[in-house]
């Protein structure tokens, strides 16, 4: 997906990007390593997560809307070296 294309059409939830399967939201990611977004969030700051931030300007009110698009990949990579941890620890 080119990040100039996702700009311009600017629609999260529609079709246009259902074909792109390799990013999930901050909210699957969360779910998919049972953890909260807000530790998604820090992860993603702290860059042990991929992800880019897009930003589109809702109609009404016109306020800018930023969501995390985080590559699949990343999480899956995440989620091996949590569960190795966790294994570890037991």
């Amino acid at each position: 997906m080119d990040e100039w294309e996702f700009m311009y059409k600017g629609c999260w939830n529609c079709t246009h990007f259902s074909k792109y399967n390799e990013f999930l939201y901050t909210e699957e990611a969360a779910e998919e390593l049972e953890v909260s977004v807000s530790t998604i969030r820090r992860w993603l700051h702290r860059k042990l997560l991929e992800g880019k931030l897009y930003w589109r300007i809702r109609k009404k009110p016109e306020v800018p809307v930023y969501r995390w698009l985080i590559k699949r990949s990343s999480v899956e990579r995440l989620k091996e070296r949590l569960k190795v941890h966790t294994e570890k620890r037991e």
